[in-house]
């Protein structure tokens, strides 16, 4: 009798034990087998940085000064017009023609300017492909380029900071804001820049092809912004507008400015307009 009374509750014991640890180990595996990765995370796993999330906006100011727009949302997308591939002038006579300007009319750039200038400075020249108007170490890409908008800058488009993604040849508006004025506050107060219509700026992200070349590759990224400058002065002259180029400025105050992430650092000030 004794012995099947143990044996009664030393089931029921072991039922109760088993019941508990079974449902332990469910909790344990929803909340760690696959635990929720965060964006950065994520993006070091594929080997690249996430985009500035919101460029342009400056969290010291008021929220209602600045939209705080989406990359996302098709709003402020902008598709640019198809380049042209053929000119009205060589490109001897360009080269000769170049000259780096610092004085500019006030009249705004057509979008389809523009979108040659981009088109030129780091756009895809490959049908459908890849390749692209300049060349990269390792076709590796680490550098970005920022358009600062001033108010009437540009026809049928609003002031702000755009984003160029040259895979599909469009523009992102990530913030509202005229920043001509702190680009030229942080370019150690160089004031013709804020006069002028379009201002460009070029950034790098080292470690796109650092972590390939080492620290040699610091030195290929800087290379790399000197091809896109250089295709931005020629196609400039090609258009009959002219282009300047600033490398003394304050890297900190243009980031903040910008708003753009640490690993953002830019390389050249490229402002660009009718020439007087």
């Amino acid at each position: 009798m004794k012995t099947a009374a143990f044996r009664f509750f030393f089931t029921i014991f072991l039922f109760i034990i088993g019941h508990w640890l079974f449902g332990s180990f469910s909790r344990l595996g929803k909340s760690s087998a696959y635990p929720s990765r965060s964006t950065s995370s994520v993006f070091a796993m594929a080997g690249t940085s996430p985009k500035p999330a919101n460029p342009g906006h400056n969290d010291d100011t008021d929220q209602n000064s600045d939209t705080g727009q989406n990359n996302d949302t098709g709003h402020n997308k902008i598709k640019l017009p198809v380049p042209r591939c053929q000119g009205s002038i060589s490109v001897e006579e360009a080269i000769k023609l170049r000259r780096t300007r610092r004085s500019f009319l006030t009249a705004p750039l057509s979008k389809q300017q523009l979108s040659q200038i981009l088109w030129a400075a780091m756009g895809i020249t490959e049908e459908g492909g890849e390749k692209r108007s300049v060349p990269s170490a390792g076709a590796l890409n680490p550098l970005d380029i920022f358009i600062v908008v001033g108010k009437k800058g540009i026809t049928q488009m609003e002031e702000g900071v755009y984003h160029y993604h040259p895979t599909d040849h469009q523009l992102i508006r990530v913030g509202s804001r005229d920043l001509r004025k702190q680009i030229a506050e942080g370019a150690l107060g160089q004031s013709w820049i804020s006069q002028t219509p379009v201002v460009i700026v070029i950034t790098g992200e080292y470690v796109r092809t650092t972590r390939k070349y080492g620290e040699r590759g610091i030195r290929y990224v800087h290379m790399e912004a000197g091809h896109v400058a250089q295709n931005i002065f020629l196609q400039s002259v090609a258009l009959e507008l002219g282009a300047g180029i600033v490398g003394a400025f304050d890297d900190e105050k243009i980031k903040s400015g910008m708003n753009l992430p640490d690993n953002y650092n830019p390389l050249l000030i490229m402002p660009v307009g009718k020439v007087k």
